[in-house]
């Protein structure tokens, strides 16, 4: 046993039938940039999550959606294939702690519903979060934990304006603003030792990234 499922209902994003499992709780992800961190994933409930339309119910209307790096037939669909057990926070809050928390790495937390992440986080030894939803007014309660993601300085200004920590992409490393820690110290410093990006931290910048085929998506995004 090695995760949990915590939700399947419908999305908030859409009403779409959702899962929210989380895997890593006793093997934690080698995930090079993460580093060991309990990897939680808002997957579609009915369907594996094949195509772009099988993905609706945790990524909503995302813009980037078409064009994310992540490599849904790997990671994702080893999680959605298990058969984790529900997650019962009388027997097993204990597992929760043993390593911070990555939400989300495939699927948008905005699509569970607040309650369930309350249960989860307050078990919690530390997390990183982003939303792409954090324009929509119905989604600023999570502004508290999540970071804003954000794919260009218009984005930024606006998602500071509104409240919100961004993550934001740039083409070169800007003055004024705080660096990813993993990338300035060349990879060092993992997101389970920083943990910045949990909302309270402030605006964080991370320039373009990744393989060819990842540096080409991004360019695609931003445009």
């Amino acid at each position: 046993m090695n995760g949990f499922t915590f939700y399947r209902g419908p999305s908030m994003l859409n009403r779409l039938p959702v899962r929210l499992v989380c895997s890593g709780i006793l093997a934690p992800s080698r995930n090079r940039k993460t580093g060991p961190m309990v990897q939680f994933s808002a997957l579609p409930d009915d369907k594996p999550p094949a195509t772009i339309e099988d993905i609706l119910a945790g990524c909503g209307d995302c813009k980037i959606k078409r064009l994310c790096y992540v490599d849904r037939s790997k990671a994702p669909y080893q999680q959605w294939k298990q058969d984790y057990p529900d997650y019962n926070p009388r027997k097993d809050a204990h597992l929760l702690r043993l390593y911070p928390h990555r939400y989300c790495m495939f699927g948008d937390p905005a699509s569970i519903p607040a309650y369930v992440w309350k249960i989860i986080r307050r078990e919690s030894k530390g997390h990183t979060g982003y939303t792409q939803q954090w324009e929509k007014p119905r989604f600023q309660h999570l502004k508290s934990w999540l970071m804003a993601s954000c794919h260009n300085l218009a984005q930024k200004d606006k998602a500071e304006s509104m409240g919100w920590k961004p993550y934001v992409i740039t083409d070169s490393v800007l003055d004024g603003m705080r660096q990813c820690p993993y990338q300035k110290s060349e990879g060092a410093i993992r997101c389970a030792h920083c943990l910045l990006c949990d909302g309270n931290h402030g605006t964080i910048q991370i320039t373009k990234h990744g393989s060819p085929s990842k540096l080409s998506h991004w360019e695609a995004i931003q445009a």
